[in-house]
C-alpha cells in the first residue's frame, strides 16, 4: 500500500467516525482530521479530493476557525 493510499484509508476511517459521532463538535473534529490526511497526498489540492467532506460544515459546527483552512 502506498502512502497516498494509506492517507486516503485514514481519511475514510475518519469520515466513518464522523458519521457515527453524536455531537456536532465531534463530527467536525473527525472531518477536520480527515481533511488533514487528504492534504498529505502528493499532487492533490485540499478541495480536489474531499468528496463529501464539508469543511465549511465542520467550521459551523465548532463555531471556530478551521485548523485546516487554506488561505
Amino acid at each position: 500500500m502506498s502512502k497516498d493510499d494509506e492517507y486516503r484509508a485514514n481519511a475514510d476511517d475518519c469520515r466513518q467516525m464522523a458519521a457515527k459521532a453524536l455531537r456536532d463538535e465531534d463530527k467536525a473534529r473527525w472531518l477536520q482530521i480527515a481533511s488533514g490526511w487528504l492534504s498529505l497526498i502528493r499532487g492533490q489540492t485540499l478541495n480536489g479530493d474531499l468528496g463529501s467532506l464539508d469543511v465549511a460544515e465542520a467550521d459551523r459546527a465548532t463555531k471556530q476557525d478551521s485548523f485546516w483552512r487554506l488561505n
